[in-house]
């Protein structure tokens, strides 16, 4: 199983000022012989260079920091041979977002992989930069276990937060034990919460969920102190094997308190009868690249859970399948019955290119006011329309019969009264 689940990496800058040319690579990713591997690489420059002739990406491959030799450069038309016919790139420099896939991976494959990035400008100089330490590409034995997590989880304090760990095997296996490691470093060195409780630690609202290939932890209520990197560590058993593996390299859970630098904007209340979508606009602050930016949608008050995410894995059951976003920021609501009364908050968050630190993470996320969906029922306004409708008829046949029988009326007393007078 190829990693799906990326650890963010802070950048190294050749040839220019630090903060302002950024990149991020996984740092590492574990996968079988003979999976097809992923490597994805986002970066940003300062837009003060002004206009920029080309965008050039190279890959380059090694044991070491800087990842040694070039593999790989799309611009020159260049793979290196032991990577002949296994190797593509995908993505378009100019929006700062590749990956290299590298398929039917060998144990040979098993190095450091750095995405080096090199601008040309209109007088002739260049800017180029990259990842120190790349990704690592760790290949495991037919007979071991491959663990993954996500790299990275914003949060903002209160809410209650799931860092997921998946593993695989090649055999059926069901978990015996599982322990989570948290620290101030990707190692997760002190303080553990286990399958059956707190170990040593302060963490509170901590709990352990279970499923097939999937080992969670629940956080509960979170707070600034808790941001931190955690790690899982797995002992399963079946067919007759034991694996036990702990992740070196865990999730970083990044809490912030709430603020309004983004400024967020979504309607107080919005009425819709079937489908809904609801608005969402956002200000970024001035002299800020993002090396990315994603948008949420949370449910609930208070926020009980997403009712969008960019990984569907964070959806929660009852909107799964039912959301998605429409442009940039707008949530999108196929159908929305039991909804009604259901408040929904915009959630944007992104990196920004401020720091070097590989295990500094500058985080933006903010939240917006929140929006009431009323649900407008279209079977109670259909026995109004009826009722309506029927006192309408009623008063137009009522009234020409009144009419008519005034006419009448007067008609007989005036006969009346032309016989007395005779």
């Amino acid at each position: 199983m190829s990693g799906l689940f990326v650890i963010c990496s802070a950048m190294v800058v050749w040839g220019a000022t630090a903060a302002t040319y950024c990149t991020e690579q996984i740092l590492n990713i574990e996968s079988f012989p003979g999976d097809s591997v992923g490597i994805p690489c986002r970066f940003v420059y300062t837009k003060s260079i002004g206009l920029v002739s080309d965008v050039e990406i190279a890959w380059k491959a090694g044991p070491h920091h800087y990842c040694g030799n070039e593999i790989n450069n799309k611009s020159r038309n260049y793979t290196a041979p032991r990577y002949q016919g296994r190797l593509s790139v995908m993505g378009d420099p100019r929006t700062g977002n590749v990956a290299l896939t590298l398929m039917n991976v060998t144990a040979a494959d098993g190095v450091n992989y750095c995405c080096r990035i090199l601008l040309r400008l209109p007088d002739g100089t260049t800017r180029q930069w990259q990842s120190a330490s790349g990704t690592k590409l760790t290949i495991r034995g037919p007979s071991e276990m491959t663990v993954h997590q996500p790299p990275l989880i914003p949060a903002l304090a209160g809410d209650t937060v799931t860092i997921p760990c998946h593993f695989y095997t090649n055999d059926k296996v069901s978990v015996a034990d599982v322990q989570w490691g948290y620290g101030s470093y990707s190692a997760c060195a002190t303080a553990t919460y286990g399958t059956t409780g707190l170990h040593g630690n302060n963490l509170e609202g901590q709990s352990t969920q279970l499923g097939a290939g999937l080992a969670s932890i629940q956080i509960h209520q979170v707070k600034r102190s808790d941001s931190g990197w955690y790690c899982c560590k797995l002992r399963v058993t079946g067919d007759g094997k034991s694996y036990s593996r702990e992740r070196n390299i865990g999730t970083y859970l990044f809490v912030k308190d709430r603020t309004s630098e983004l400024n967020i904007r979504q309607p107080n209340e919005v009425t819709f009868s079937s489908s809904a979508t609801i608005s969402c606009s956002f200000s970024l602050p001035p002299g800020n690249d993002p090396l990315w930016l994603k948008v949420y949608w949370m449910f609930g008050n208070p926020n009980e859970g997403f009712a969008y995410h960019p990984d569907p894995e964070f959806i929660h059951p009852i909107y799964k399948g039912k959301t998605r976003l429409v442009g940039q920021s707008d949530l999108y609501l196929e159908g929305v019955d039991g909804m009604d009364n259901s408040s929904f908050y915009c959630r944007v968050a992104m990196r920004l290119c401020k720091a070097t630190d590989p295990y500094r993470v500058d985080i933006l996320i903010e939240e917006g006011a929140g929006t009431l969906l009323r649900v407008n029922d279209i079977s109670s306004n259909w026995i109004l329309y009826v009722i309506i409708t029927l006192r309408c008829v009623a008063i137009c046949i009522l009234i020409p019969c009144g009419i008519l029988g005034y006419v009448k009326l007067r008609g007989l007393i005036h006969k009346t009264s032309n016989k007395q007078r005779k």
